[in-house]
């Protein structure tokens, strides 16, 4: 495959990069405080922060693989946006409500509130390590274009988009992100409407021909079929709504970089508007990735990987790209790609920062060593967070890039394994007022301990990791508090 690309479109993506950067950097403006700094005052419309939180939950990982999944033909992928969807409506009517109605700091206060601070710290420790993980995939996955556009070797180019994320978000802190996201948004959107238009206009608009590969090798919105391998296929119309649900309900109201956007709205209301119309957003934004997909299966005619001379139906969108997006419109294209995959690693960073900080840093120091921080101080720390966390990301997407295709799948899967422990938890302090702090956290080891037996059995797929892991801590915890008590204090 060539992989020269031409002038015009590299100083598209460059112009891009630096625009982008600078933009965040002057949009944050002067912060006086870590509250200021990783939560905006509140004073973020609704409308730009749904716009940041689908433009993080969106990596180039996701921009070049829905259209893989399409390509493969596999319509039921849309089910899981539904799913999404559900997921978030929960989080708005349950979840939310609850974090307002306390002082929170990052989401995983609250289970100190209810639980005790090693919970909490818990919580946080395991938040940290996955986002970490996922983050360095991403990163890594995201150096590859790169690589190729601006002919660097692999740590150089990880450390151009590592740095690119880090001067925004260090500089202009949740505002400057937030609003650096939106405009991701928009920018891959507009790369994926150019993609259709390439598509649809590089066999004349001739919709017929292009469809009649499509529809004759068929397509099922809905897979209602009760075989032996039920378990194992993750897009049955029950797997894919069930699962998309529970990993929604677990991202958006568990984890520290969803929750950390969604709480910069001024009041409830706007945190609820803006997870409804993500949710709806997002199912949008699958479908159009889909249709790409489909189209490029249309577009070769039916043809097979093989034919392709490609290993996996990733690289489909990828060749589709290099080799016949005409200039100008590739350099938009590929931005796009980035795009994505800035907002993702800069919301990984500075929520990782705010957890690294509040759950941990400010408490041990409170806790045990009596000492609180002042709020001038905490801003130093809260730089130096982003500074030390972009660097760990640096480090784990070197890391994977030595790493065999089964270790970055497996880096992959680790949010799904975990969400489930996570959402068990907090399903666990709104439920019920039985399960105390030791409980809880048997609960959650055996919890994780069941889904990782489950992973490694390959009982079921993937889609059902966060459904088992919930249930099986919210079990294990309920049956605990039976017998493990609290120490009396």
């Amino acid at each position: 495959m060539n992989t020269q690309i031409p002038i015009i479109d590299i100083g598209i993506v460059v112009a891009y990069l630096i625009g982008i950067a600078l933009y965040g950097s002057i949009k944050g403006g002067k912060q006086s405080s870590a509250q200021d700094y990783f939560q905006g005052r509140a004073m973020i419309p609704w409308y730009v922060v749904c716009f940041s939180v689908v433009a993080a939950e969106t990596s180039a990982l996701t921009f070049i693989s829905i259209p893989g999944v399409g390509f493969n033909g596999i319509a039921q992928f849309v089910m899981l946006s539904i799913g999404y969807l559900l997921g978030r409506i929960i989080v708005a009517l349950y979840l939310m409500p609850r974090y307002y109605s306390g002082s929170l700091t990052t989401v995983y206060s609250f289970l100190e509130e209810r639980f005790g601070p090693r919970v909490r710290t818990t919580a946080s420790m395991v938040f940290l390590a996955t986002r970490l993980a996922g983050g360095g995939v991403r990163l890594f996955a995201t150096a590859i274009p790169l690589k190729f556009i601006l002919h660097v070797d692999y740590p150089t180019a990880i450390c151009i988009i590592a740095c690119i994320a880090f001067g925004y978000t260090y500089f202009g802190g949740i505002r400057g992100a937030i609003s650096a996201d939106a405009i991701q948004m928009g920018m891959y959107f507009f790369a994926i409407v150019v993609t259709l238009f390439v598509i649809i206009q590089s066999v004349q608009f001739n919709l017929s021909a292009l469809s009649e590969p499509i529809f004759a090798r068929g397509l099922t919105l809905f897979d209602l079929d009760f075989n032996d391998n039920f378990f194992k296929r993750p897009y049955t119309l029950i797997a894919a709504l069930l699962g998309g649900t529970f990993i929604a309900t677990a991202s958006n109201g568990t984890d520290q970089m969803f929750v950390q956007r969604i709480m910069t709205t001024k009041q409830l209301a706007g945190s609820r508007k803006v997870l409804v119309t993500a949710g709806i957003v997002v199912i949008v934004e699958f479908i159009l990735f889909l249709a790409i997909g489909f189209m490029l299966f249309g577009f070769y005619k039916g043809m097979n990987l093989q034919q392709l001379g490609l290993n996996r139906s990733d690289e489909v969108f990828p060749l589709f790209i290099v080799s016949q997006i005409p200039t100008g419109f590739r350099g938009i294209i590929i931005a796009g790609i980035f795009a994505a995959a800035l907002a993702t690693l800069s919301g990984s960073i500075s929520s990782m920062a705010f957890s690294s900080v509040m759950d941990i840093i400010k408490p041990f120091f409170a806790k045990v060593r009596g000492i609180i921080i002042p709020e001038d101080r905490l801003l130093k720390l809260s730089k130096r967070a982003i500074i030390f966390w972009t660097v760990a990301h640096i480090g784990g997407a070197l890391i994977f890039m030595q790493s065999s295709s089964t270790v970055v799948e497996l880096a992959l899967g680790l949010g799904s394994i975990t969400y489930g422990g996570l959402l068990g938890m907090f399903f666990a302090g709104t439920l019920t007022s039985t399960i105390q702090e030791r409980a809880m956290l048997i609960g959650y080891i055996g919890g994780l301990l069941v889904i990782i037996a489950t992973v490694i059995s390959g009982a079921v797929a993937w889609t059902w990791y966060a459904c088992i892991g919930a249930s099986s801590t919210i079990v294990i915890a309920l049956l605990v508090s039976r017998f493990v008590k609290n120490p009396q204090t």
